[in-house]
């Protein structure tokens, strides 16, 4: 049976640490906060994840409703979202 890390296969330190913890929890209290802290951190970077692939889309914008015109846009502009899953790192 493969082990939590070799699952999620995470690349970044700071996943590595994190599964390690659960890994490596002791008491039940422990083995729920490192839980709680791994679900955080994989959420974030779904949610990173996801966000930067709809950024990169094109979308087509429906023209202006007041004067009909074609809406163009003006580039990507960079953003800070808060959310209770903490401010996921996007990458453009």
């Amino acid at each position: 049976m493969l082990s939590l890390a070799e699952s999620i296969r995470p690349t970044a330190p700071s996943m590595q640490r994190v599964c390690h913890a659960v890994e490596d929890a002791q008491a039940r209290t422990e083995l729920l906060l490192a839980a709680r802290t791994l679900a955080c951190v994989l959420a974030v970077n779904i949610v990173a994840s996801v966000l930067t692939t709809r950024a990169r889309c094109p979308t087509s914008l429906a023209p202006c409703p007041a004067c009909g015109t074609s809406v163009q846009r003006t580039g990507m502009v960079e953003r800070q979202v808060t959310s209770l899953l903490g401010p996921p790192a996007l990458s453009l």
